[in-house]
């Protein structure tokens, strides 16, 4: 699968019912970012054959059916409002990340190349409320016993930060920050870490 710094660009999926909007978010992110958009779609279900195609499917928010089959894509929503309740409904629903319509350009290119790579992204007006609500003034989540160490890791996924960027922050190698990663997605039974966020996110 491409990603940010590779060869061959991200491939990027686009649903969205305002034509003029998808335009120009195809155009900005084809032309000025040069990923590869494989498709602009107004209704999710029109989409879904193209999914197989796609690094990241950006859709708007409303479009975000009740569970999102994404073929191995990572859904991005692109939401018209942003507050915690309608994001942790996104996410329940399957997306890796949430920008806000009102977003730059240059963010979303950076949220688009972070989820394609596996990582998770929150909009920044709404990170600081989801990571206090994980971490729930230093108490672990209900029937969990969280390592110090765990718990730093967590909210560093929680800010979007990759592993590197995680060893780091904390001053710690790659290899123990790669470890705990591990641990906390077996104790979420998951195999990314937007399904790790969806997890402790429903234990608040």
């Amino acid at each position: 699968m491409p990603i940010a710094g590779s060869l061959e660009p991200v491939r990027l999926l686009l649903i969205d019912d305002r034509a003029l909007y998808r335009d120009a978010i195809g155009g900005v992110c084809g032309g000025t970012f040069h990923f590869q958009v494989v498709g602009q779609y107004g209704a999710f279900q029109e989409a879904i054959p193209r999914f197989p195609e796609a690094d990241v499917v950006l859709v708007r928010d409303n479009l975000l059916p009740l569970w999102a089959e994404s073929g191995g894509a990572k859904i991005l929503v692109m939401a018209d409002t942003l507050d915690v309740p309608a994001s942790l409904e996104c996410l329940r629903r399957g997306a890796c990340g949430i920008v806000s319509q009102n977003t730059s350009p240059e963010s979303l290119a950076v949220a688009i190349r972070q989820v394609a790579t596996g990582g998770v992204w929150f909009d920044s007006s709404i990170i600081g409320t989801l990571a206090r609500k994980v971490a729930g003034q230093g108490k672990a989540p209900t029937g969990l016993r969280l390592t110090d160490r765990e718990r730093e890791v967590l909210d560093c996924i929680f800010a979007g930060l990759p592993d590197r960027e995680i060893a780091v922050k904390l001053e710690v190698k790659i290899s123990a920050v790669k470890a705990a990663v591990r641990r906390l997605l077996e104790r979420a039974g998951a195999r990314r870490r937007s399904q790790l966020v969806r997890f402790f996110l429903a234990r608040r």
